[in-house]
């Protein structure tokens, strides 16, 4: 059976959030994963943080690996965000300027949220103080 649309997405997501969950040490916590991967024009740029014990950590406190590691996670996530924008053209689809996935390791579920907004553009908000106040919106929801 070939693969649709929505499962070649879908793929591409599952292995975003492997990346990010195989980057943290300690997994038996981590009650949430947070990814948002974001592509204004010619800028993009992947993000994740976690929810550990209830708390937000941050990708460099969470890890156990080196800088260099997660550099290589923030290159690979954004080799799938370049994924995702050939799978979208080739389906003659709108590419979104944002994807925002929140992965529940306990349920092994997560959430989607695409949005089509232009968001530096529209309102000159960093891009990074844009996923700090969605993770604090999402943090404390289940």
């Amino acid at each position: 059976m070939a693969k649709v649309f929505e499962d070649k997405m879908m793929e591409i997501l599952k292995h975003s959030v492997s990346l990010c969950f195989d980057n943290v040490k300690d997994i038996e916590n981590v009650g949430k994963v947070f990814i948002m991967l974001w592509k204004e024009k010619k800028v993009s740029s992947p993000m994740y943080s976690y929810q550990i014990d209830q708390k937000w950590v941050k990708k460099h406190k969470a890890s156990e690996y080196s800088k260099s590691m997660m550099s290589a996670t923030l290159y690979e996530l954004q080799a799938d965000l370049e994924k995702l924008e050939k799978l979208f053209t080739e389906a003659d689809r709108e590419f979104p300027t944002v994807f925002k996935a929140i992965y529940f390791p306990k349920t092994s579920n997560f959430t989607m949220n695409l949005e089509y907004d232009a968001i530096q553009e529209k309102t000159g908000e960093d891009i990074s103080d844009y996923f700090d106040q969605w993770v604090e919106d999402n943090i404390g929801k289940l």
